[in-house]
């Protein structure tokens, strides 16, 4: 008998199926050391978010941005406004807001998707091209995160601002409804939505082995939970 028959090829081993326990336990390690490295690099990682969106306000409300800084993860933006009704300006003093934004708020989902890729179990993917992965899904999401900071900013100029906010997104035809619907949405559902959507793309296999893996649930026998079939008339 020849070699090529007593040694299978690893092409005709069964594929080992997917541990779920494995999975979560890699969550349960990795998750913690992730969200420790985004915190580190706070700065490093609201830079781009910041740099972007200040040219989307820019473009969005022309002539309303005065001037911007980044302090650590924080985008501070000073707004031209105008005065409310009623209100008289001192010679040389200029109607202005500032909206500070907490970017960290929409950029947790970084550290979501670094835990989940490096958590998620893949013999044939090396460590280094997991982190590149992880580096990749990170610019993935900075248009998510451009779009959370730039509501937030819309929100603090439209609505918090009161009747002198009301008078400027009249005058840019802004919707406050649009602006209330989004703030909540980019808070509470989009960063962790924006993650496990990014995880998904570079994991498809994955979940397709989760998935076959899942057990079947058997069909039920005729006449059992099904709907009731009325007896066939009989011959006369």
């Amino acid at each position: 008998m020849s070699e090529a028959q007593t040694n299978p090829s690893p092409q005709g081993e069964p594929q080992q199926p997917v541990s779920l326990k494995l999975f979560f336990a890699l969550g349960v390690l990795w998750l913690p050391m992730a969200f420790f490295v985004w915190f580190f690099l706070r700065s490093v990682v609201t830079w781009p978010v910041s740099r972007l969106a200040h040219r989307v306000i820019e473009w969005w409300l022309p002539g309303v941005v005065h001037s911007w800084r980044q302090n650590f993860h924080h985008f501070e933006i000073t707004a031209l406004v105008p005065p409310p009704p009623g209100m008289e300006l001192a010679p040389g003093q200029i109607p202005a807001a500032i909206a500070d934004v907490n970017v960290l708020l929409y950029t947790y989902g970084v550290a979501v998707l670094w835990g989940l890729m490096l958590a998620t179990p893949d013999d044939e993917r090396s460590f280094a091209r997991r982190l590149l992965y992880c580096l990749v899904g990170w610019l993935m999401l900075i248009p998510f995160h451009v779009f959370s900071t730039v509501i937030d900013v819309g929100k603090t100029l439209f609505i918090d601002l009161g009747p002198a906010g009301l008078q400027l997104a009249q005058a840019h035809g802004v919707n406050l409804e649009f602006i209330a619907l989004f703030f909540q949405f980019s808070r509470l559902v989009l960063p962790t939505l924006g993650a496990l959507f990014v995880w998904a793309l570079f994991n498809r296999g994955f979940i397709e082995q989760v998935r076959n893996a899942l057990p079947l649930e058997p069909e039920p026998a005729p006449g059992q939970d099904g709907p009731t079939q009325s007896p066939p008339p009989s011959s006369p």
